[in-house]
């Protein structure tokens, strides 16, 4: 039983730090000049820089923080989604160790956002780590606690629930969701931007 309630714990944590980072404006909107991600150095071709390999997300031997805003240029949420759209917002999520970019469109009302986040072993928190988390239980744990789940073909295995998709793929999970509710547009571009990131 205590096992059941760390996980519920676990997986509570995380939605929350999810749900809070989708709003979390850090307040300095100077244009991606913090160095907290990669790709997202202000220039604004955001997949023609060919640095070192910001290719995909099988960046586990780096210690700091995952490009998770790398993984998609703003036009491939702006193709699918429409409309103008900002360039993504990283942030690290320490409480779980995981990383997240957050997009959103630049012409509201309505608010529509875009939210992708990174789980790789080695990098969870140090608390996660010490209770015997590992992305594949937090994964599967999560998995366990949904109630309505559409497996997908994506990754090792991955699933849709409401308006999020995970997916486990090797020792990296991933999580991308939308504000953008549950209509079957949405829900086709979701499942567009997780095949291009994850693919």
């Amino acid at each position: 039983m205590t096992t059941f309630l760390g996980k519920l714990l676990a997986l509570l944590l995380a939605t929350v730090l999810l749900l809070t980072g989708c709003g979390g404006d850090s307040g300095d909107d100077g244009g991606g000049g913090d160095g907290s991600s990669a790709a997202g150095d202000s220039g604004d071709s955001g997949d023609g820089g060919g640095d070192s390999g910001d290719d995909s997300g099988d960046d586990s031997g780096d210690d700091g923080p995952f490009d998770v805003c790398g993984l998609l240029a703003t036009a491939d949420i702006e193709a699918v989604f429409g409309g103008p759209w900002d360039d993504g917002e990283a942030t690290h999520l320490e409480q779980t160790g995981g990383d997240q970019c957050i997009w959103g469109n630049s012409d509201p009302p309505p608010v529509k956002q875009f939210s992708a986040v990174v789980y790789r072993e080695g990098h969870l928190s140090e608390g996660f780590e010490d209770a015997g988390v590992t992305v594949k239980s937090l994964y599967e744990d999560t998995k366990e606690l949904m109630q309505d789940i559409e497996e997908l073909d994506l990754g090792d295995d991955s699933y849709l629930s409401t308006s999020t998709i995970y997916v486990l793929d090797g020792d990296t999970s991933y999580e991308f969701s939308t504000v953008l509710g549950t209509s079957p547009e949405a829900i086709q571009g979701l499942r567009e931007l997780a095949e291009k990131a994850v693919g």
